[in-house]
């Protein structure tokens, strides 16, 4: 079968498309229709402006809209220069607006009215790589003399054409998924964590003491065993991911030596555990507020 690219079908449709019009587009008057050739010319002028604003093959587009004709009219716009369209809802806070621009590396954003305008304005600041916000009502100052047709049919294969985010990629999970969240990651996953990087070592430490860890010189004996041992075991269990390959274990040592304190002073895991536990409830709430997660992601 022949792959066919997105731009390429619509062209496909306009070529052949019926008498009746593409689109209706609401009014203060009440429903216009948008005909097949009328769509394809703004189409092809919003792309030959995207191209002036300096957007490219693979870059990161974001529309922040109710569905509307001019909503589609960017998307396929978009989609024709090989760019990724990422779709925000209306409702989503400006929080939920930055996640998903930072994470998509979002370089221009549309904007339907002056609210969505503000959302996006506010959180500006912490996504260096939006370059600009354009309101729906200057988009007709989009219309640039560039040729787009001869880059379709070479850069829009073999892309991602489209970011849909669901409210699991927003900010914070919700609902029964957080519930779900805060279980796993939270409490199920932090237990997890701290019998193999605590309490194993402790109770390895422990054995070979005879358990004579009382006062405070079998305390300080305690520590000088399973300190090491909590290093070499919160490496080699960190190392197994790529994100810390890549980025280094220093923060999970630091971390989790911290997190030992109470077992160290006490000869009792217990408040490294309740330590721990709180650390993943913790990440549960705002750890998708940046892209460090628990447990690390396995993706390479």
């Amino acid at each position: 079968m022949e792959r066919r690219t997105a731009p390429e079908l619509w062209r496909e449709a306009v070529r052949n498309a019926p008498a009746n019009p593409a689109y209706l587009e609401e009014g203060p008057e009440g429903w216009s229709p948008v005909s097949w050739d009328e769509a394809a010319a703004r189409i092809d002028a919003l792309a030959r402006g995207l191209l002036a604003h300096g957007v490219r093959h693979g870059d990161s587009v974001a529309v922040l809209s109710r569905t509307s004709v001019d909503w589609i009219l960017l998307d396929w716009a978009i989609m024709s220069i090989g760019a990724v369209v990422v779709g925000l809802y209306p409702t989503n806070s400006a929080k939920e607006c930055a996640y998903v621009l930072e994470h998509s590396e979002t370089v221009l954003a549309f904007a339907e009215d002056d609210e969505q305008v503000r959302k996006l304005v506010s959180v500006r600041g912490s996504l260096p790589a939006l370059r600009e916000i354009v309101p729906f009502d200057l988009l007709d100052k989009l219309l640039a003399d560039h040729s787009v047709r001869t880059r379709v049919a070479r850069e829009a294969r073999d892309l991602v054409f489209n970011v849909i985010n669901t409210e699991h990629a927003t900010a914070r999970p919700h609902g029964l998924y957080f519930v779900f969240e805060l279980l796993w990651r939270g409490v199920g996953y932090g237990l997890i964590d701290t019998l193999l990087l605590t309490v194993f070592p402790c109770l390895v430490a422990y054995q070979l003491l005879h358990g004579r860890v009382g006062g405070l010189k079998g305390k300080l004996r305690l520590t000088a065993l399973m300190l090491p041992l909590v290093i070499i075991v919160t490496a080699t269990y960190h190392l197994g991911y790529p994100q810390y390959r890549q980025d280094g274990v220093s923060r999970a040592e630091t971390g989790n030596v911290l997190i030992s304190i109470p077992t160290f002073a006490t000869a009792n895991p217990v408040g490294s555990i309740v330590a721990h536990v709180s650390q993943h409830v913790a990440a549960v709430t705002h750890s998708y507020e940046s892209k460090i997660f628990n447990p690390p992601v396995t993706k390479a």
